[in-house]
């Protein structure tokens, strides 16, 4: 990746994380509300206008979404109107976390497998020509390749298979 790719990565990476931070924030106000408190429905709002943000904005550019992120979007998207986006229930609260199987239906799920894990070390080399096989010992050289290894005949001897020769035999090592 290059040095532009990789920033946009990590920005559109911090802001989920940052989205998933304000979800857990607002699940914790939200779970200590009693389920009639009108409350409710102005915190679901806020979190989906929250990732909506997140989404339309970083979707595309992201490498790494936070699983609670995913969980809140397919719990609030069960209690919005559609013609409206608007949120008109009460979301089950205690349905978002971090191992939702619904997160599996969204397409940023690959993104949230290895979420947490550090990423692999990447090699910093620039593909070109390889170098040349002349320093390598013959030793090392003669076991490169595919197939069995076999010796050469001698240069002295010709091969014995005939050019378009399709007999069992002919074809035998």
């Amino acid at each position: 990746m290059t040095t532009s790719v990789d920033a946009t990565a990590a920005r559109a990476n911090a802001a989920f994380r940052s989205a998933a931070d304000k979800v857990e924030h607002l699940l914790g106000q939200a779970l200590q509300l009693k389920p009639a408190d009108p409350k409710q429905i102005a915190i679901a709002m806020e979190m989906a206008s929250s990732l909506s943000y997140v989404f339309s904005s970083f979707a595309y550019s992201a490498t790494s979404v936070p699983p609670m992120v995913l969980s809140a979007a397919a719990e609030l998207h069960e209690h919005l109107d559609s013609s409206s986006c608007n949120v008109v229930s009460t979301p089950v609260w205690s349905n978002i976390r971090a191992g939702d199987p619904r997160c599996r239906n969204s397409s940023l799920y690959p993104f949230t497998v290895a979420y947490g894990n550090p990423p692999p070390p990447t090699d910093a080399t620039v593909a070109g020509p390889s170098g040349s096989n002349a320093a390598l010992a013959p030793d090392v050289l003669a076991g490169k390749g595919k197939g069995k290894e076999r010796a050469d005949p001698p240069a002295n001897q010709q091969s014995s298979v005939a050019v378009g020769s399709t007999e069992a035999s002919d074809l035998a090592p």
